[in-house]
């Protein structure tokens, strides 16, 4: 119990500095830490207990401020660094980690192909892109000559193909509505009447319910 309240602590703790660095660096002003305070109040507390998002993620946003760091010093280590994390990443959830790969991947070459020669940007590309691989042989090595390959291309790729449509069918934001909304409600009304209580999880929950709406 206490090294996974200690883990998540840490978890906690690490991913909140993380967008605070990130927000300041990307939008310096008078409310740059008010998203490491959403993340805070909303996030954790509404799952508290160590899990393969809160790791994955902390793994993603370690992958991102290296990315930001070799764009602010051009050291190539970071580029490595940046794949390698992405890697980690998909440790925890592959598509997260392959999808950030692919992302990072395409935000360089964009931002890049207009002032850098092809060489340098294919050169840089692929050393993200060997730092990641390598993560990946690492991890198949290791279930190889340990004789759980076959598990593990059952439990990640065989078994969620066939499967997993049919046991997570649920409604478009069926999460937000269900958890966060009824989790407010009932913390919130332990300290304030009913109708402040309603403004005040509907103010936190905007957040969330911006990005449900986005794809719509």
């Amino acid at each position: 119990w206490v090294v996974a309240r200690g883990v998540l602590l840490l978890t906690g703790l690490l991913t909140t500095i993380l967008i605070y660095w990130m927000t300041r660096r990307l939008c310096r002003g008078h409310f740059d830490l008010l998203p490491a305070i959403l993340y805070l109040i909303i996030a954790i507390p509404h799952s508290p207990a160590t899990n393969h998002h809160w790791d994955s993620n902390l793994f993603y946003l370690l992958s991102v401020a290296s990315f930001f760091l070799w764009q602010d010093r051009g050291q190539m280590r970071y580029l490595l660094i940046t794949g390698v994390l992405a890697g980690f990443t998909s440790c925890f959830m592959y598509q997260k980690g392959l999808f950030l790969l692919v992302a990072l991947l395409l935000v360089h070459f964009a931002n890049n192909y207009r002032l850098t020669p092809n060489a340098r940007i294919r050169n840089e590309l692929g050393v993200v892109i060997a730092g990641y691989i390598g993560v990946l042989v690492s991890v198949v090595l290791f279930f190889y000559f340990s004789g759980g390959l076959k598990d593990l291309f059952y439990a990640t790729l065989v078994w969620p193909v066939s499967n997993y449509q049919q046991i997570n069918r649920l409604p478009y934001g069926y999460g937000l509505i269900e958890f966060y909304w009824s989790d407010w409600t009932t913390t919130l009304e332990y300290f304030f009447p009913p109708a402040v209580s309603q403004l005040l999880r509907l103010v936190l929950l905007l957040p969330s319910l911006l990005i449900v709406l986005l794809p719509l």
